[in-house]
């Protein structure tokens, strides 16, 4: 490399291979994408039997019961609408590209888990290539020599971070999707500023539209979920430590080393403009130019204690050691820095750092060592978050540690290449191990009983306590579940402790003391689901006018609410007050139109309103009703029945006579609608309505003999024909059968002398 110093693994120049530097690229192009596909296959075989496990933990305020991922036409609310993103207040955040991502799933698959799960295996399987382009790259630093062992310690560490059981949580749980979509266009917009600045550029792309892509893969990262915001440190650290540099001094100054940090700084103000608008936006949609964090959750510097002790000690042994993994881990807060656990803590990060400084000329081992707390900068000191310590913000970081092993690899090949098979059935039985470990803790994944009877048992929070006792009574096992209830309530006596143990107290038959309990949590946080839990369990117990009013309350703190319109519908159409209940499902079918037997509900409480107006004689209201309910079944005897009746009273005699006839194409046996259009026929004022309503008083005495107002009514219509005998004959039939008073006053009048 004329007048070029190259800074790679060891700090120094490499020189490049000359002439047949290109020979034999088909070859090793054809065994890169083979190996691309082996750790696709490797990622599909590790994760397949996840992809039944249901939505869990978080997923049913951010996806189940969000009613703004069922349609794709609120996409563009995701840009907006902090409120789109959870249906809990407190749980909103800016992620607007996992939403589309969630909007996405939930139309291919109509809410069921599935489509989720591939989507998230597919980024996984995404960003296990990606990682192996990088490193690749970075290891072979442009030597067409090291392409060989580049790839083949690359594969082994993307191998690692495919399998490995720290990443669980983001493939499996659906929720913590938006930190594999975020680690995607992480990686990929990496890739690309390698491509657009490292000078051993294979591609024959323009360096402008690499680098335009690298800020646009950035912004979708950032748009995805916050934690990509290290990325720009990450990148100015490369530079600094392996990105090409004219004329570099063989031992440089500290005065060299400024100069080099100022002269790639142009490179990276993109990325660092990019940064300040994501900021700038979400400031905008949140109202407050905040992150999210609190800092009256605990005090600062107790926070960075604990984080830094959580990196050295959990993250990082995790990521060494994947055993004991918990989806809600309890962990204790440090609050002296001389505390045992901290300088433990201490102790290990100077022994990381005395390493990093005695191997400091394996510059790619440094890079890689540094990308593991970098990654976690922003969810460990850049806020401080109610959740202490969480897996799946490892999951970028992990990728970092995964290179490091990949570095290892190839150092250690370098150093003694005889011992390359040994290296490789080494990484091998580790990759199978962590395969096993990993398989093993999606079975854990696989129910809301096992997850939680995992957490509860590994040291988990309150919340892994109570979300245990709540699966527990989920599979009525009632009274295993109320020990780790109380649990919960003991360790951090909050509202949703307290409603989850009310409930299981009155399932119990404790009904005071759940009802005690239901009531604390209402003071506590009256969020909608608590008044929902609430107002379920007074319906349960028969106290319908107190459940309306917490169901009401609920749904005037959150209008949009999916359970809120489902309970109060059922209710109020239960109690009788299906036209009230029609307004609550008909909004409940335009927020979740998908849902699951929900067209029968309406059809159900729309035909019972049209016999509620019509039994308290509310005519015009039960038409309009009865008659769109006929449009959706038009074979309903009963509904035509209903509306001719409706018809008859409102004094509309041809409708009414329409609908009966409607009635007698479906069933012409129908015997109180044959007689209500012959009654019908017979108040009218032409002889062949008259004459048809004879015909039909027949049937109704052929279908019913016994149905004696017939014979006088049929009596009726002979005497307007002028048949004067039979008239006679049934009004004496009737009043030899008949007992109604006004009726036989008729016959006996019609009758005279011959009564």
């Amino acid at each position: 490399m004329t007048g070029t110093a190259r800074r790679g693994l060891y700090y120094g120049s490499v020189e490049r291979a000359n002439g047949d530097e290109r020979r034999g690229g088909g070859s090793r192009a054809i065994a890169l994408v083979g190996l691309a596909v082996a750790l696709v296959a490797l990622v599909a075989a590790v994760y397949g039997n996840a992809v039944g496990v249901p939505f869990q933990f978080d997923d049913w305020h951010v996806i189940s019961d969000n009613p703004a991922l069922r349609h794709l036409g609120a996409i563009p609310s995701y840009f907006t609408d902090i409120d789109a993103f959870s249906i809990l207040p407190g749980n909103r955040d800016y992620r607007p590209v996992f939403l589309v991502s969630m909007a996405i799933a939930w139309w291919l698959g109509d809410g069921a888990p599935l489509p989720f799960h591939l989507m998230s295996i597919a980024l996984h399987a995404g960003n296990v290539i990606l990682l192996l382009a990088i490193v690749r790259r970075i290891l072979a630093d442009g030597d067409p020599r090291r392409r060989r062992a580049a790839t083949w310690a690359a594969g082994l560490g993307a191998a690692l971070f495919a399998v490995h059981p720290l990443a669980t949580q983001p493939v499996v749980y659906v929720s913590a999707q938006s930190v594999a979509l975020a680690a995607f266009f992480y990686l990929l917009s990496f890739w690309l500023f390698l491509v657009a600045h490292d000078r051993a550029r294979v591609s024959g792309w323009p360096r402008w539209l690499c680098s335009g892509g690298s800020w646009l893969a950035y912004f979708v990262a950032l748009l995805s979920k916050a934690i990509a915001i290290s990325l720009p440190l990450n990148l100015l650290i490369w530079d600094i430590l392996l990105g090409p540099r004219d004329e570099t001094p063989a031992k440089p100054s500290m005065k060299d080393r400024l100069v080099t940090v100022v002269r790639a700084l142009p490179k990276h103000l993109p990325y660092w403009g990019v940064s300040l608008l994501f900021m700038a936006i979400r400031a905008s949609v949140f109202g407050a130019a905040r992150f999210g964090g609190d800092e009256h959750i605990r005090p600062a510097l107790d926070h960075y204690l604990t984080q830094t002790k959580a990196i050295v000690l959990l993250y990082l042994k995790l990521a060494i050691f994947p055993v004991g993994l918990n989806v809600d881990r309890d962990y204790a807060v440090v609050t002296s820095p001389v505390a045992g656990p901290m300088l433990l803590a201490f102790a290990v990060i100077a022994v990381i750092a005395a390493l990093l400084v005695m191997n400091r000329r394996r510059r790619a081992l440094v890079f890689w060592s540094l990308w593991f707390p970098v990654g976690l900068l922003l969810t460990s000191y850049g806020v401080i978050l109610r959740q202490i310590v969480n897996e799946h913000r490892v999951y970028i970081s992990l990728a970092g540690f995964c290179a490091v092993v990949a570095v290892l690899v190839y150092l250690a090949r370098e150093r003694w290449p005889a011992r390359s098979t040994i290296i490789t059935a080494v990484m091998i039985v580790v990759i199978a191990s962590f395969t096993v470990l990993t398989n093993q803790r999606n079975r854990v994944w696989a129910t809301d009983l096992s997850l939680w009877q995992n957490a509860a048992a590994g040291g988990g929070t309150w919340r892994a306590h109570m979300n245990y006792g709540r699966a527990l009574r989920a599979e009525g096992r009632l009274d295993e579940a109320i020990a780790p209830l109380e649990k919960a309530v003991r360790m951090h006596p909050v509202a949703y402790a307290h409603i989850n143990l009310g409930l299981a107290y009155i399932d119990q038959g404790r009904t005071e003391a759940g009802l005690d309990h239901m009531q604390q949590a209402t003071v506590l946080f009256p969020t909608p689901e608590i008044l929902l839990h609430y107002g379920r369990s007074l319906q349960h117990l028969g106290r319908f006018p107190e459940a309306e009013e917490q169901m009401r309350a609920a749904l005037e703190k959150q209008p949009d609410s999916l359970r809120g319109r489902d309970y109060l519908g059922a209710m109020l159409h239960g109690r009788g007050r299906s036209a009230e209940a029609l307004e609550h499902l008909r909004r409940l079918a335009e927020l979740d139109p998908g849902r699951a037997g929900l067209a029968d509900r309406i059809r159900t409480a729309e035909r019972a309103a049209g016999l509620e107006a019509l039994r308290e004689q509310r005519y015009a209201e039960a038409i309009a009703r009865l008659d769109e309910s006929v449009g959706r079944a038009p074979n309903d005897t009963e509904l035509l029945f209903s509306l001719g009746f409706a018809h008859q009273q409102a004094g509309d005699r041809p409708a009414a006579i329409e609908a009966y006839d409607r009635l007698r194409v479906v069933d012409n046996r129908h015997r109180q609608g044959t007689f209500n259009l012959a009654f019908a026929l017979l108040q009218g004022d032409t002889r062949a309505e008259w004459e048809r309503s004879v015909e039909l008083f027949g049937v109704v005495l052929e279908i019913d003999p016994d149905y004696v107002e017939s014979y006088v009514r049929l009596a009726s219509a002979y005497w307007k024909l002028g048949d004067e005998e039979q008239g006679r004959r049934h009004d004496r039939a009737y009043l030899d059968r008949g007992r109604h008073p006004e009726l036989r006053r008729r016959a006996s009048e019609r009758l005279g002398s011959d009564r």
